[in-house]
């Protein structure tokens, strides 16, 4: 190995430190590449399957749950390249915590921070976690976006798939999404790496009588969607006419703000509890043009007596739609 090759290998990954500067000592920065904040959707080919199928059977959707590869490291300095090459790793469950799988401990504590330091400073002896495991994309998600999320993480988050950094994440009870389309291959595995330090600038904001715990604590999983795509949904039940009958307001940002959405068309159809539709026919709504405005608003009053349980819209061009479902 050449000298260059060994200066790599022993350098910290990219991310934990930005300008020379610890990045989880930055109240300045909260995320990097963090998409912005959604609705839980899931997309599926078209409005049927939508209704009938859980999200595990959506051919656009890859649970990443389950045992991944794992190791600690007693401060974020020691996470480097060669810590990644190395071969002893341990089995842990995500999600979960790592301080309930054997990995350190739970610590509670009241008032008190569970450290003498001065925000934003955090102590050196900073336990990391390390998380690998590999995946693969079937060849049909080529040509579409790919999104990596993150359902929420005890402490500060850091990604890289097949040796890139990603982004960063410091908010532990939201979800983190990552755009990984430029990333990943096909027909090959996907090396996939999540970096947590256990305490950040985020620690002082989140300090509230609770148990301080570590790790990928909530689920992660893959999704893919076509461009322009179903980005948020706000649906909002009130009352109308003397308070006697219901409307519903729905909301959809599409894609995101400088995207062409010409000729496209957003439909949203309100179901029963025995999945029957409650409008006689989808409300719909025509996207804004490039550069415009970028959410499509609609209402309609339900049924009288009607009781909803679930919606679904959909974004369509030529009758070729792609669906998504909330509950």
């Amino acid at each position: 190995m050449d000298r260059s090759n060994e200066q790599q290998d022993s350098s910290v990954l990219p991310l934990l430190y930005l300008s020379g500067a610890k990045s989880w000592e930055m109240p300045q920065l909260p995320s990097l590449n963090k998409l912005p904040a959604r609705a839980t959707l899931i997309p599926y080919p078209s409005a049927t399957e939508a209704l009938m199928m859980g999200r595990d059977n959506s051919p656009w959707f890859i649970n990443l749950s389950g045992q991944w590869e794992f190791k600690t490291k007693p401060r974020p300095d020691d996470v480097t390249f060669a810590e990644l090459s190395a071969g002893d790793w341990s089995s842990i469950a995500v999600p979960g915590n790592w301080t309930m799988q054997g990995f350190g401990k739970p610590h509670y504590t009241n008032v008190q921070m569970p450290f003498p330091n001065v925000p934003p400073d955090v102590p050196d002896e900073n336990p990391t976690g390390i998380y690998r495991r590999t995946f693969s994309l079937p060849e049909d998600w080529r040509g579409r976006r790919v999104v990596l999320h993150f359902g929420g993480c005890e402490g500060a988050l850091y990604v890289y798939v097949n040796g890139q950094p990603v982004g960063l994440s410091k908010d532990a009870r939201t979800p983190a999404e990552f755009d990984v389309t430029s990333l990943v291959r096909y027909g090959e595995s996907n090396d996939l790496v999540a970096a947590v330090v256990q305490w950040s600038d985020a620690s002082f904001v989140e300090d509230q009588d609770h148990w301080w715990q570590a790790g990928l604590q909530r689920e992660v999983y893959l999704y893919t969607t076509g461009v322009p795509h179903i980005q948020d949904v706000f649906a909002h039940g009130d009352l109308a006419d003397g308070l006697r009958n219901g409307i519903l307001r729905v909301t959809c940002k599409i894609g995101f703000a400088g995207e062409s959405h010409e000729g496209y068309t957003v439909e949203a159809q309100l179901f029963d509890a025995n999945q029957r539709p409650v409008f006689k026919q989808p409300l719909t709504a025509v996207c804004g043009e490039p550069k415009g405005p970028w959410a499509s608003r609609f209402s309609r009053a339900p049924r009288s007596g009607s009781r909803s349980r679930s919606a679904r819209p959909s974004l369509g061009r030529r009758k070729r739609p792609i669906s998504t479902r909330w509950s």
